[in-house]
């Protein structure tokens, strides 16, 4: 992972880079449009101050042990991880059909998780992703979710959240050992 060389205590020199083979992000800094190197990418909150208002280039997960990853490297067609972790990570299961040009992959339409819709965090560059109405839904009241666009006409029965937990789980990850309400997985054995 690039680190970043300190020249300013501030880290404003890796912000509105010319050179466009160094963006990393397109967020906002101190209220204004920017773009912001990728050696800031990753950097321990705390040991180096966000550059980015919404702290973007922290937003980062490791995916095993030993890979860290940056959240818009996810599910990106491209491993960064020895062993393809970034690729098969849990929210790349269901993605969108359309694309969009992610905040933190500059240049590059991909395909983003369902879990990323509506989360109140931009990660379009347009923020396509935050406006429900251009995504497509199964369900009604509490079941409405977001589906890949080619499945929203097949929409399946899910298994209801009980116990005053919101929420559901799609039948086909009933019974797969996580519990996602919190008890579902007793229904298999009873059944």
């Amino acid at each position: 992972r690039p680190s970043a060389l300190l020249v300013c205590n501030d880290f404003l020199d890796q912000t509105n880079c010319t050179d466009i083979n160094r963006v990393g992000f397109h967020c906002p800094v101190n209220g204004f449009p920017s773009t912001v190197s990728k050696f800031m990418e990753c950097n321990e909150e705390g040991k180096v101050e966000s550059v980015c208002d919404d702290k973007l280039e922290m937003i980062c997960e490791y995916v095993t042990p030993s890979c860290l990853v940056h959240k818009h490297k996810l599910c990106d067609l491209n491993p960064d991880c020895e062993d393809s972790s970034d690729e098969n990570h849990e929210v790349c299961a269901s993605l969108t059909v359309r694309t969009c040009t992610r905040r933190g992959r500059p240049g590059v339409p991909l395909a983003i998780p369902l879990s990323w819709l509506t989360d109140d965090f931009k990660d379009c560059m347009g923020g396509e992703d935050e406006d429900g109405s251009q995504w497509a839904t199964c369900g009604v009241g509490q079941t409405v979710r977001y589906v890949p666009e080619n499945k929203a006409s097949k929409c399946q029965d899910v298994f209801l959240c009980q116990g005053g937990k919101s929420g559901y789980v799609e039948f086909e990850f009933l019974c797969d050992g996580v519990e996602s309400c919190g008890f579902e997985n007793n229904v298999c054995s009873v059944s």
